[in-house]
């Protein structure tokens, strides 16, 4: 299986999927690339740019996927 067809697979289950998530869960560095492809061969992929915070602290945000 690809990791696009993981990441799929992840968004279908649990709605949505983060780098965080698609490191740990599938070991996939570059989700950013891989939601690239996917949308490539017209996949419908959203982004939402998330408020957080880092360990540290410090403000940061990130990108959650879903399906559109």
């Amino acid at each position: 299986m690809s990791q696009a067809t993981e990441i799929l697979d992840y968004i279908d289950k649990h709605g949505s999927i983060t780098d965080n998530e698609a490191r740990d869960v599938i070991g996939c560095h570059r989700l950013a690339a891989r939601v690239a492809d996917l949308k490539a061969i017209g996949i419908d992929i959203r982004t939402e740019m998330v408020k957080g915070v880092r360990r540290n602290g410090q403000p940061c945000r990130y990108a959650r996927y879903w399906r559109g």
